[in-house]
């Protein structure tokens, strides 16, 4: 496991950068934002997957660049999200929105069964002793028309509201 989780990094460092996925979606695609830079986020809902409780564990990091790498495991009963490409990760929400603070978003895709593709947004909250959610989105209703940011025309995978973490760690990586 650990020899995947280090090929998927490479894999993710070589062909991942926020600029490279946002001109994929065309100007203004869902990728077309800032990226926190110089952040590490370590997010474990450990359990044994069933039909109603998810087993989520995000590691991701963000370089000097933007650049992020890392992966999203979700599981829950045999439905499963692996995270393939990260596009942004940033903290907060937009301009006065209080219900954002301390809360910091991950973007992303992922490919269905089907070889559909669809964007997976991961948002942590560090207060509350660590709390996370997960949601899709097509990328077609997510490309121009409508801000990633929106809380609209997102599924939940992990139901209505936050999940407690069993761990969360997030910290700013020094150089």
């Amino acid at each position: 496991m650990r020899f995947r989780s280090v090929v998927v990094g490479l894999v993710a460092l070589i062909v991942a950068s926020p600029t490279g996925f946002a001109s994929a979606e065309g100007a203004g695609g869902p990728c077309n934002g800032n990226t926190t830079p110089l952040q590490r986020i370590e997010a474990h809902l450990i359990g044994k997957a069933s039909r109603t409780a998810p087993k989520v564990i995000v590691h991701v990091e963000s370089n000097a660049d933007g650049v992020i790498t890392g992966e999203l495991v979700f599981e829950r009963g045999r439905d499963r999200v692996l995270v393939e490409r990260w596009c942004r990760l940033w903290s907060g929400g937009n301009e006065g929105e209080s219900s954002h603070e301390g809360v910091v978003h991950l973007l992303g895709t992922d490919t269905q069964r089907d070889g559909t593709q669809r964007l997976v947004r991961v948002d942590v909250k560090s207060s509350e002793g660590g709390k996370v959610r997960v949601r899709t989105r097509s990328l077609s209703h997510g490309g121009h028309s409508e801000s990633v940011e929106s809380e609209h025309g997102w599924t939940s995978l992990t139901g209505e509201g936050w999940l407690p973490l069993s761990r969360l760690r997030i910290r700013s990586v020094l150089g």
